[in-house]
């Protein structure tokens, strides 16, 4: 963001390669990762968002900012997130969405509407940026039943 404040990027985990670049790198930011040893989030299949990330949200006051990269020649790994891993040589963009603000005294509704608002922004980025570069979209794993 262009304001010089503080905000959570957020991006699927198969996009977590090139995440980085995307950034300027002399602003200072911080990595939050889940503790197993890939990241993988035991309850939350591919590209659907966990409550964690808006809680946060709530908690810290700083608005969310859905992001995602697509590449022109890329390798998908069979893993559960489907991992891209830019080819060398590839074209490639970022998307940023709109920021998602979460309000302090949000309740339960409120946070649930942010993380589907998140999960919409960053699948839509997502497969829109995979249809800009020419390749066949990742798509998120089918919803949990409830």
């Amino acid at each position: 963001m262009q304001s010089g404040r503080p905000y959570i990027a957020a991006f699927w985990h198969g996009r977590l390669l090139m995440a980085p670049p995307g950034w300027r790198s002399r602003a200072p930011h911080s990595v939050m990762l889940s503790p197993h040893r890939d990241g993988e989030m035991l309850a939350g299949p591919r590209m659907r968002a966990q409550s964690g990330i808006v809680v946060l949200a709530r908690l810290s006051g700083a608005p969310i900012v859905p992001a995602t990269y697509a590449v022109s020649r890329r390798k998908i790994a069979s893993s559960w997130d489907r991992f891209v891993i830019a080819l060398p040589f590839s074209r490639g963009l970022y998307l940023w969405g709109a920021p998602i603000h979460v309000a302090r005294d949000a309740d339960d509704d409120a946070l649930e509407t942010a993380r589907m608002d998140l999960e919409i922004s960053l699948n839509a980025l997502t497969e829109s940026a995979d249809r800009r570069m020419g390749v066949e979209p990742v798509m998120p794993a089918e919803a949990a039943a409830t």
